[in-house]
């Protein structure tokens, strides 16, 4: 018992934290088992505290010296030691074994002392940066040194793991994912604080799985983009992605995908519906590859459908209307088949000659053929009812009604003077009015020959003689004439139309001569006046009381100040656009700049002899060849235009420039041969232009301007409006001509040039194809 409680003594003086001290204190309850208690005391000692047994082995040793008390200090001194020192201890054990000297044991001890203040200062640091920088509770941070270091160094382990998590997190998933790095950094924490070595490995792997995934789909949809940029679409992204536009652009890829095919099928059909529509171009290039726009490609083609839909409808409906009144529109319809687009301009087009050839139908069946005409009548008919009838036609058709109306009104005053001599036997009842020239005929011819006249039925019939002068009026009108006056007067009072008739026959037959004397006053001078004489010009019963009035006018301006600014332009009938005949070729005039010298008068004298220097004039003339030929050349260049582009037109004007520019002189000089070229190719010139300008007037486009600029005009217009037969060549001309010293070749040249441009301006253009 003794023994066991001088044991619990010792053991009780052991620091608390030591779990052996609890441990042994409740086995030194049982005194049985003292010498266990004593071998496991002696084996804590010797593991915590060495220097003990030591102490109690040199423990005479110090008696002798009288040095007791002092090893009692040292052992109290040492014993705030850490046992995690003893391994650095041997020194201090040493020393109390030797019962070494006090200043001896002194350093050595303090030697000890320091080495564990550094120590425990270290792990201070580290503890202080884990829970203050690092934010660890350190929770488990008990034993001594050497145990409060391990579990130091295990949360260094995972405080690194944490900042490789906080790394991926801060460096690679923020920029990509802001919110799934704030929901990882929440997970972060809590495994901090729970110190859950497992759960940060667990958040660090994801981490960098995460990291990996986002650059990899990073690099994927930057792929992605570009392979839009390839296959020529464009949405609304950055060329070069951040990771920021990564999933804002990832939740785009289907809709991207599915309107890009959407894109690709509406392209598709619009692609043929531009050919029909061209000048919707401009607005489908500025919507082509634009993903995004989807929905302005579909109203577009949506658009161009219905537009189809409608010219399409329009145009059959106009071919049946057409072919129902007897026109012929076979050839329209082969047209509209094969070529839609042009189908419908030509339709278009065809309508408006359409509307005019059924008014000179309406004019052809008022007239009255019953005695003669119905031949020529159906030949009308018939040329109308083509779809070539041109100009030509309608004159040859205009002049024939304009005849057959003559001869009708001159036969049936004819006949009227007949009836008035046979006026006491012309039945009452009988209205001549009424009666075709046949039975007007055979009315007169059977009063005429006792036989009696046949009864007709005319009760419901129109007036013949107003029906004619309808037919007259309708004439007028298609000329252009403003006859609403006389359309007035003939609803208003007929007989008096008639009255007025003749005259007004010979004043529209005689308005040439009228205008060109109106022209001739200065109607500039008074506006008012002007724009008077303008309006009435175009009223055929305005026509006679201008005459009689010109006198009067030409007294009015004379008394008003000079305006040269207004030139009058008065009416000139002609007929519907459609029909209008080509304006004549006129000479295009090239201006030459003329150098005036002031001239100087020089009395005659016979004492003074002339100061001519006569050896010079063979210079002069050389001279003044040379300009001449240079001049030539210039004004046979700038009548056809200026320099040859590569825009598309035809194929002889490309030959006759580049066979000019051949020609051009050197130094000057041309010889006779060359400068006879020139001149042919002059006149090729004025007749290729002279050729171009009645087509593009078929066409009713602008004439005006060179060679080059109509011949360039008419080439996009062919492609609009295409004439008949073959494609005349429009393509770039790249034949190699002759040197400019082979005046032979270059004659051949021009030669061939001139077969293929003097030829009819209608029939077989073959010759044209040898130039191309």
């Amino acid at each position: 018992m003794k023994i066991s409680t001088t044991l619990r003594v010792r053991v009780e003086r052991w620091p608390m934290i030591w779990p052996e001290r609890k441990e042994l204190l409740e086995s030194l309850r049982d005194p049985t088992i003292i010498e266990f208690n004593q071998r496991r005391w002696r084996e804590i000692i010797r593991r915590r505290r060495p220097w003990v047994f030591s102490a109690d082995a040199a423990k005479a040793s110090w008696s002798r010296e009288g040095r007791s008390e002092e090893l009692k200090e040292w052992l109290g001194r040492l014993e705030i030691i850490d046992e995690s020192m003893t391994p650095h201890a041997n020194d201090v054990v040493n020393a109390i074994e030797h019962a070494a000297p006090k200043s001896q044991i002194e350093d050595v001890v303090l030697a000890l002392e320091h080495r564990q203040l550094r120590r425990t200062q270290i792990l201070e640091d580290m503890i202080t940066h884990l829970r203050e920088e690092r934010g660890w509770d350190l929770t488990k941070l008990e034993g001594n040194l050497q145990q409060r270091y391990t579990e130091v160094s295990r949360i260094q382990e995972m405080d690194a793991t944490l900042g490789k998590i906080e790394e991926n997190i801060y460096e690679v998933i923020s920029i990509f994912d802001n919110e799934s790095s704030i929901n990882l950094l929440e997970k972060a924490k809590l495994a901090q604080r729970m110190e859950d070595s497992n759960r940060l490995d667990e958040l660090q792997q994801q981490t960098e799985d995460m990291s990996s995934d986002y650059n990899k789909r990073l690099l994927e949809i930057t792929k992605w983009l570009e392979n839009l940029s390839t296959r020529g679409l464009h949405i609304t992204a950055p060329d070069n992605p951040q990771p920021s536009d990564l999933l804002e652009l990832e939740k785009r890829v289907e809709g991207v995908e599915k309107n890009a095919k959407k894109l690709a099928d509406a392209w598709v059909r619009l692609d043929e519906l531009l050919n029909l529509f061209p000048e919707h171009a401009g607005t489908a290039v500025a919507l082509q590859g634009q993903v995004e726009r989807i929905e302005q490609v579909e109203e577009l083609l949506s658009l161009l459908e219905e537009y189809r839909d409608e010219r399409e409808q329009r145009s059959r409906s106009r071919l049946a209307s057409w072919k129902e009144a007897g026109f012929m529109v076979k050839a329209l319809e082969s047209l509209l088949e094969n070529a839609p687009r042009s189908g419908w301009l030509a339709i278009d087009e065809h309508a408006k000659k359409i509307q005019v050839c059924k008014e000179i139908l309406a004019t052809i069946d008022t007239i009255d053929v019953s005695y003669s005409g119905i031949e020529d009548v159906n030949e009308w008919r018939r040329l109308l009812s083509r779809v070539e009838v041109n100009n030509d036609d309608y004159d040859t058709i205009r002049d024939g009604i304009a005849k057959q109306l003559r001869r009708n009104r001159w036969h049936r005053e004819k006949l009227d003077e007949s009836r008035i001599a046979m006026a006491t036997i012309w039945p009452a009842n009988t209205n001549p009015f009424h009666l075709s020239l046949a039975e007007y005929e055979e009315h007169i011819i059977n009063l005429q020959s006792g036989q009696g006249t046949s009864s007709f039925n005319i009760d419901s019939r129109e007036d013949r003689l107003m029906l004619a002068t309808m037919a007259e009026l309708d004439m007028w009108r298609q000329d252009g004439w403003d006859v609403s006056m006389l359309d007035a007067l003939a609803e208003r009072d007929h007989v008096e139309l008639w009255v007025q008739l003749p005259a007004i026959r010979t004043a529209v037959s005689e308005y040439a001569k009228l205008k060109e004397r109106l022209e001739r006053l200065p109607l500039g001078r008074d506006k008012n006046l002007l724009n008077e004489v303008r309006d009435n010009s175009a009223k055929p019963d305005q026509l006679a009381r201008l005459s009689e009035s010109i006198p009067e006018m030409a007294k009015h301006l004379a008394a008003l100040p000079e305006n040269n600014d207004i030139s009058p332009t008065l009416f000139s009938p002609s007929p519907p656009q459609v029909f209008a005949k080509l304006h004549p070729l006129k000479p295009i005039l090239i201006p030459v700049v003329e150098i005036s010298e002031p001239s100087e008068i020089i009395e005659e004298s016979s004492d003074i002899e002339s100061n001519i220097d006569y050896r010079n004039m063979e210079h002069l003339t050389s001279t003044n060849s040379n300009n001449t030929s240079d001049s030539t050349w210039i004004s046979v260049r700038e009548k056809v235009g200026g320099p040859l582009d590569d825009s598309p037109r035809d194929v002889r004007v490309q030959r006759l420039v580049r066979l000019i520019d051949i020609l051009r002189p050197s130094e000057g000089k041309i010889d006779g041969d060359a400068l006879a070229l020139l001149r042919r190719l002059e006149a090729v010139g004025d007749e290729l232009l002279k050729w171009t300008v009645q087509r593009l007037e078929r066409r009713h486009c602008p004439s005006d301007g060179n060679l080059l600029d109509a011949s360039k005009r008419l080439a996009a217009k062919f492609d609009e409006i295409p004439g008949p037969g073959f494609d005349l060549p429009r393509q770039l001309d790249t034949v190699n001509l002759p040197r400019t010293d082979d005046l032979q070749a270059i004659m051949n040249e021009v030669k061939l040039l001139e077969k293929t441009t003097y030829l009819p301006l209608a029939g077989s253009k073959d010759a044209v194809k040898a130039l191309s």
